[in-house]
């Protein structure tokens, strides 16, 4: 076989395992808009990436971006010119291709025949991270993370075997930059297990220490490279308390269902069986790369082919991944996706040593003639088969969508409207919204489990923010702030309770205007200004609550105190312990207007003669920006202080008409900008090596092509 028929396979095989979501994206698009949030929020501020630090169109203002994101990746530059369906369908297909392509290039690198590294990169493109991170789950960052994988692997072999310091040197470069793009656009607890891994990986395919300065070197241009990233998640996280992690469900390989999804998967899904159920739920979460492969992996680990380092450092790491994959979750703040990142370069290494067991398979077993193809048609009909259930359910999803009912299997009821568009609630909302501004919540009918029909409503998470609808609640991948027991307002996830949201004294203070409920849920204040149709499912009212506060506004002299714990004689949560109506209607300032914008608030106003406290609904930082604009368009800078333990105010002086409030962390800032010049130079160097060596640097070797 030939490498060009080989990658013409390869090519192919990715195409139609992606092909179906072509027409419906994933099966749980909504994850675009809440995990990666900040891929759409910066590439709105392309020219400007720090205007994107922060949005006001959740919960009270939240920093951007958290644990997950694409915050550097050329999706940014995609997403200027093409449309958000078409830039993830280029993002996930060119993602799947070069990692199957470089896939392909470490077998070869190993050692491994042309037809096995085909089989190798196939059985990438099929394995169960593929199906995790596509077809089950939306997960854009972590599938960047996995793809990532084997150009990371492929240029820290080089660099390592490599006999010319030229060359070497060259791989380093490539390899700080595939190593960088991995780490600056994954998740943050993914980051960690691969690294732990592929650190073990490295050491143990030093054959002596002459490549040690190189990777070494590739640790420092990393490590440069993504300050911005671990500045950002550290100061993030040491504003919160220890408490500030997520819980999930305990992860089991062992279990007997488990071991059906990982070694009996059926060839073909018709009338799915209470263990195919299983399967379709927790599957892709599993060690599955084809069973035959899972024999070969022994078998190649034993009598494959392949330099004793190689071998001996995928060996290790694939029974490191098996290990510590089944780590008490509590070892790993319980973040069980922490866990099943082990699992990825496990993997990877799996794979290769199966590509070396399959050649030595096919020299010493008496029928090379056939047995050889016999088995890999077998290996990849049993890979399609493991893939059956969710491609089917795919494209099921894209011919219901393409207006022709499904035989086989049931489409996914989250993908039958196109989240992309907007529906008649949101029409709504924005069109109130326009009209008298004002944030929005949902109750607990709407949000607590969010069901087909509210999926096809258009309303799941922050995609109301996407449409530019401020969203107080919602799922948004954040930590948990403390606000009022027994329930949490947190800094970006605030459940859809309605022992909040039915908690009118809070509602006003959190500044929420519209609440979204269903028809039979008794709202106690409000007054009702719209009712919609929704279908398989009873109405959707909207509530208007005329008393909310608004986005800012001038307090009443001495009726809001500073940063405080509950006053004296106060039994309730410090934000609602001020007279704030008292302080809004004796402080009203009529000409006052107030406009929220992406990163921060713009305020109109009357100046006045004597100086005065704005109240900002905002949640509070040590990173505002604040910038009056005097009455002969002078600029002055003003203070923001922490009020009311949770929300923003300024000192504004007299004269002033305009504040502009802004998030600018500089020192985040300045980290940010060394990011995208270390990338930047990166990018450079390593074109540049490249063009070296495609002009035939003397001293190169056959083996270094």
């Amino acid at each position: 076989m030939s490498k060009s028929i080989a990658l013409l396979l390869l090519t192919a095989c990715a195409t139609a395992f992606y092909a179906p979501n072509f027409v419906i994206i994933s099966v749980d698009l909504e994850s675009f808009f809440s995990t990666v949030y900040s891929t759409l929020t910066l590439s709105e501020h392309l020219g400007s990436p720090f205007r994107a630090l922060w949005t006001t169109d959740l919960g009270l203002g939240m920093p951007q971006p958290f644990a997950q994101f694409l915050f550097f990746h050329p999706i940014q530059l995609l997403l200027q010119f093409a449309s958000i369906k078409h830039a993830l369908i280029a993002f996930y297909l060119g993602h799947l291709l070069v990692a199957a392509f470089c896939m392909f290039a470490v077998c070869r690198h190993c050692g491994i025949s042309v037809a096995a590294s085909t089989l190798c990169g196939i059985t990438f493109t099929f394995a169960s991270p593929s199906i995790n991170y596509t077809l089950t789950d939306f997960w854009p960052s972590l599938l960047n993370a996995w793809t990532m994988l084997p150009p990371t692997l492929l240029f820290m072999l080089r660099a390592i075997d490599g006999n010319k310091t030229s060359y070497r040197l060259y791989n380093a470069l490539a390899l700080s930059l595939c190593a960088s793009i991995l780490v600056l656009n994954g998740h943050s607890g993914v980051i960690a297990s691969y690294a732990l891994l592929l650190t073990l990986c490295s050491l143990l395919l030093l054959p002596d220490r002459r490549p040690l300065p190189l990777l070494l070197l590739a640790g420092i241009l990393i490590t440069v490279t993504c300050l911005f990233r671990f500045a950002y998640q550290l100061e993030e996280a040491a504003m919160f308390g220890a408490d500030s992690f997520r819980t999930y469900v305990p992860y089991t390989l062992l279990s007997k269902n488990a071991l059906w999804s990982l070694l009996l998967k059926p060839l073909y899904p018709g009338n799915p069986s209470e263990a195919l159920a299983y399967g379709l739920k927790v599957g892709p979460r599993h060690f599955w790369f084809g069973p035959l492969f899972v024999g070969l992996t022994l078998f190649g680990i034993f009598r494959g082919e392949m330099r004793p380092t190689h071998k001996r450092a995928f060996a290790v790491t694939l029974l490191s991944g098996l290990l510590l994959v089944h780590l008490p979750k509590e070892l790993c703040f319980k973040i069980i996706a922490w866990l099943i990142a082990f699992r990825d370069p496990a993997v990877l290494a799996g794979i290769i040593l199966a590509g070396a067991g399959f050649d030595a398979f096919s020299k010493r077993c008496p029928l090379k003639r056939w047995l050889p193809p016999v088995l890999a048609t077998a290996h990849v009909l049993m890979l399609a088969g493991g893939v059956a259930p969710f491609w089917l359910r795919s494209l099921s999803t894209a011919l219901d969508r393409l207006g022709h009912p499904p035989t086989i299997v049931q489409p996914s009821p989250s993908c039958i409207t196109d989240l992309l568009a907007e529906s008649p609630v949101i029409q709504k909302l924005r069109e109130l919204q326009r009209d008298r501004p004002g944030r929005l919540a949902y109750t607990e009918g709407i949000g607590k489990r969010f069901t087909p029909p509210v999926i096809k409503a258009g309303i799941w998470t922050n995609t109301l923010a996407m449409y530019g609808v401020p969203t107080l609640n919602g799922y948004f991948k954040g930590v948990y702030v403390p606000l009022l027991p027994p329930v949490k307002l947190m800094h970006s996830h605030i459940p859809a309770e309605n022992a909040l949201v039915t908690n009118a004294p809070l509602m006003n203070v959190l500044g929420v205007r519209y609440l979204l409920a269903l028809a039979t849920e008794k709202i106690p204040f409000g007054t009702q200004v719209a009712r919609i149709p929704v279908s398989d499912m009873e109405d959707f009212v909207i509530y208007e609550n005329a008393t909310a506060l608004p986005y800012a506004f001038f307090p009443a002299p001495n009726t809001v105190k500073p940063f405080e714990a509950s006053p004296e004689g106060c039994e309730n949560h410090p934000l609602l312990c001020p007279d704030w109506y008292t302080a809004l209607a004796e402080g009203a300032d009529s000409s006052l207007t107030a406009t929220l914008r992406g990163d921060g608030l713009l305020a109109h106003f009357a100046p006045a003669t004597q100086p005065r406290t704005l109240l900002v609904t905002q949640m509070f930082r040590p990173h505002w920006r604040v910038t009056g604009v005097n009455t002969d368009g002078t600029h002055t800078r003003l203070d923001a202080t922490q009020t009311a333990t949770r929300l923003t105010s300024v000192t504004v002086p007299p004269g002033i008409t305009e504040v502009v409030m802004e998030y600018r962390p500089a020192r985040l800032i300045f980290l940010m900008y060394t990011t995208l010049t270390m990338l930047t130079l990166l990018c450079a160097s390593t074109l540049g090596f490249a063009l070296l060596s495609a002009l035939s640097l003397p001293g190169r070797t056959g083996k270094e092509d």
